[in-house]
């Protein structure tokens, strides 16, 4: 066999592990946004190309045997990119819906076979394909090498795909223009390789079933990528929803649009599938219940000279602590780095050396921060409406009350049902933080008697002195709710936490409780 050979086919399997591992990447993203940033996602889509491989090597390896020929390998890679264009097309219609479909147990999973298993499958085929084209005219001492050979190329590939995807194309590119470079690409490689080897390697002509079937191949190339141009292109909003910015971060789409509600032109920055932050341009009116309830930290702690935010959405809270209070120290933790900008550009954000932005997990740097807070406000919601697990654990608490100063007060900011049941996300909650803050009080926007699924605040103080509240109104602009906070104040005594689990690190049951909550209750 010629180096040609030889080399393109080693090339072959890096570029298809490299795919593998993109795609696997960008499965995980594009669930995220409907089914939550969730263990169930990760597993699913692990097992969902587990299970695509095995059988691509299995059916690679039967091919093989029948063909021994290039031709049918390289057609199997670029129907893997062809398909993967086609399926991406499919998921612009159907992810929106899914959520109404499946559950966030089942969704993922289904989701992810039915976009994925497929091109995963398609290109698991290569290995033992390449294998048995490279071992044919080989003497049997040199085959190990040859499956070594191979697998490591494969496996190389597979850690630069995982790294570029996460690293520099979906930062970069974005979640689709990633998903459709990758598949073009495969289908580039595909026609390219055989037309080489075709010239400069094996000059055995293929059987003519295979000739009609590239034929075939290549009107579906060009009707996929033309359909693919076309949907990825189209609007998924109404007529009275503006959208002003779209890009994906590196944990989350981003997405800034306006709407028209109630008269009134609102501003929205949306994270994946949630609408985390709202503003009225050119006001400086705040708009959700639960972030009015920040400037309140005045009534608790009136000496507060350092305000620290983890979790940014679109910097209304830091902007309007500013805008009350100019001589505060503000910092924020937020992970997504793209969001300062944003909110620089579209949320009236200030620049100023008030407001400290840091990027990173709330947790780390928490830990790691020299300081200590006045007043913490934590808004660490995900894509899947809850706090991330890490973030609603016993030993996450306790690092904050570290960092607090002695007549300090938090806020956290949660989505739950109150009532709750027994074994609930909610009831839980409440028995983790207040194993860590004894003294609190919750405020239930909508209504300290309403059962349905809403924002839930906790407000914590370090010490013992009694937290009171000034009986303001809390107007929830979106909703059209305006309240007292007196009927917003949910009744201490009558919780019964014996029933309810304390979250920690080592087990903690947030998301089988979060999908127990949605099962349970309207949102």
């Amino acid at each position: 066999m010629s180096k040609i050979n030889t080399r393109i086919y080693y090339v072959t399997v890096f570029l298809t592990g490299a795919a593998v591992l993109i795609f696997e990447v960008t499965a995980i993203r594009m669930l995220s946004p409907y089914f939550g940033s969730s263990l169930y996602v990760l597993s699913s889509v692990l097992t969902v190309v587990l299970a695509a491989l095995s059988l691509g090597y299995y059916f690679g390896g039967r091919i093989a045997d029948k063909y021994t020929h290039y031709v049918p390998l390289y057609l199997i890679i670029t129907t893997a990119g062809v398909v993967m264009l086609f399926l991406l097309v499919v998921s612009q219609f159907l992810l929106p819906i899914s959520p109404q479909l499946f559950s966030i147990i089942s969704g993922p999973l289904v989701m992810g076979m039915g976009l994925f298993f497929i091109p995963a499958l398609l290109l698991g085929a290569d290995s033992p394909y390449v294998i048995k084209l490279l071992t044919n005219n080989l003497s049997q001492e040199h085959s190990g090498a040859v499956v070594g050979s191979t697998f490591f190329w494969s496996t190389i590939g597979s850690i630069v795909g995982s790294l570029s995807a996460g690293f520099y194309l979906i930062p970069n590119l974005g979640l689709n223009n990633t998903i459709v470079s990758v598949s073009v690409f495969l289908v580039i490689w595909g026609i390219l390789s055989i037309l080489i080897l075709n010239k400069f390697g094996d000059k055995n002509y293929p059987p003519s079933p295979i000739k009609a079937l590239s034929l075939k191949l290549l009107i579906m190339i060009v009707t996929t990528l033309f359909l693919s141009y076309q949907a990825l292109n189209v609007s998924l909003f109404n007529s009275n929803v503006k959208l002003l910015y779209k890009t994906d971060g590196y944990y989350s789409k981003l997405q800034v649009i306006e709407v028209n509600l109630h008269g009134n032109d609102y501003r929205f920055l949306k994270q994946d599938n949630n609408f985390s932050s709202a503003s009225i341009p050119n006001e400086n009116t705040i708009v959700l219940g639960y972030t009015q309830l920040a400037v309140l930290y005045k009534e608790i702690n009136p000496e507060a000279k350092n305000f620290l935010v983890l979790g940014a959405g679109a910097y209304s809270i830091p902007r309007h602590i500013h805008r009350l209070n100019p001589e505060i120290n503000i910092s924020v933790f937020e992970i997504e780095e793209k969001l300062k900008s944003v909110a620089v550009e579209y949320f009236e954000l200030p620049e100023t050396d008030k407001i400290k932005n840091v990027v990173g997990d709330a947790r780390i740097l928490l830990r790691d921060s020299p300081e200590k807070y006045d007043v913490i406000f934590s808004d660490v919601m995900n894509s899947g409406f809850y706090i991330p697990p890490h973030l609603s654990s016993q030993e996450f608490f306790m690092e904050m009350k570290k960092k607090l100063s002695p007549e300090g007060v938090i806020f956290v900011n949660f989505i739950g049902v109150i009532p709750f049941k027994p074994m609930s996300l909610t009831g839980s909650m409440i028995k983790t933080i207040t194993s860590i803050f004894p003294n609190y009080e919750i405020v239930a926007l909508d209504s300290a008697k309403s059962t349905k699924l809403r924002n839930i605040v906790f407000i914590l103080r370090h010490d013992n002195q009694k937290i009171n509240l000034p009986d303001v109104v809390i107007d929830d602009m979106i909703n059209s709710n305006k309240k007292q906070i007196s009927e917003l104040i949910v009744d201490k005594n009558s919780f019964d936490l014996e029933n309810q689990v304390i979250f920690t690190d080592n087990l903690s049951k947030v998301e089988p409780f979060v999908f127990k909550q949605f099962a349970e209750s309207n949102w």
